[in-house]
């Protein structure tokens, strides 16, 4: 019941709060409704991460949150959802958004976070290193080219693992091995896409 109050607060579809606690459909919507002040739980079919990274934008972002995803969890994450280093990361995805002045709200909610964790430790999704220093998300059945968003490299496919953690940060202080970029969003619709580079120092507690 605590984790179930756990993903309600943080923001998942009440199915997914169900197939991690195993409580049935009709109680956690009563507990949805308690916790959101008689609110009910959204419902209808979930978004595919190929849905969810759509476009150019969607990559920086979805690389964004799943390199603090894969860093905060570190290879544990390639085995199994974490759920603490899934709200966690989330966290951290939206400070770094409000660092780099985006303010419109992010297509990557906390269903979406989980979307894409679930993808990449059944290995629908991964992540790829480029040589310019980017560690980029592709979705294996995108219409997308998987090529960096930084760059525009075409790069030999990373496969998930331990190893492929400490090749964007693990163990280190900091993600800043692995830079993320933001688009300019005044600029997005007139000029090409300009990035701003975003990187932290790491609290393992």
């Amino acid at each position: 019941m605590a984790l179930a109050i756990k993903l309600i607060v943080f923001g998942v579809r009440t199915s997914i709060v169900q197939l991690h606690t195993g409580i049935s459909a009709p109680i956690l919507r009563a507990l949805y409704r308690e916790i959101n002040d008689g609110e009910a739980p959204v419902s209808g079919q979930m978004a595919e991460s190929d849905g969810v990274v759509s476009t150019r934008q969607d990559v920086i972002e979805a690389s964004l949150f799943l390199n603090l995803y894969v860093h905060v969890g570190t290879e544990t994450v390639f085995r199994t959802i974490n759920i603490d280093a899934l709200i966690r990361a989330y966290g951290l995805f939206l400070e770094f958004r409000a660092e780099a002045g985006l303010v419109a709200v992010p297509k990557i909610g906390p269903t979406e976070a989980w979307i894409l964790v679930r993808d990449l430790r059944i290995r629908d999704l991964s992540l790829r290193s480029c040589e310019c220093g980017c560690t980029y998300a592709v979705v294996h059945k995108h219409r997308l080219l998987p090529r960096c968003p930084a760059c525009g490299a075409d790069n030999e496919p990373t496969i998930n693992s331990s190893e492929s953690a400490s090749r964007i940060g693990r163990p280190t202080t900091s993600v800043s091995s692995a830079r993320v970029f933001f688009s300019d969003e005044a600029d997005r619709s007139a000029n090409p896409l300009s990035f701003r580079s975003v990187s932290t120092t790491a609290n393992p507690s």
